[in-house]
């Protein structure tokens, strides 16, 4: 099944071997046609809805984040600058 979850195309056919036409399976890519446009309808998975959810993931992972930053008690920025000194302790007794 595709990210859209259904097996079939826009037109109702499987898109399997005995395609629509009869084409050859590669025909659709420009393996017969050179500068031919690939028919998005004709997908088996939805590659813009695949790039729309990383999108939407990658955003809400930032808004966490942003989240997290700005609400950090007051114990956890003490730890945060007390392991930065540590670091450059250890870099300038190393």
């Amino acid at each position: 099944k595709g990210a859209t979850g259904d097996n079939n195309s826009q037109d109702g056919s499987d898109n399997g071997a005995a395609g629509a036409g009869g084409g050859s399976l590669f025909s659709s890519f420009g393996g017969n046609g050179g500068g031919k446009v690939v028919d998005k309808s004709k997908e088996r998975v939805d590659s813009e809805a695949i790039a729309q959810a990383a999108i939407d993931k990658a955003r809400n992972t930032l808004e966490l984040k942003r989240f997290l930053e700005e609400n950090k008690t007051d114990e956890q920025r003490y730890e945060e600058v007390r392991k930065k000194i540590e670091g450059q302790l250890e870099e300038l007794d190393g």
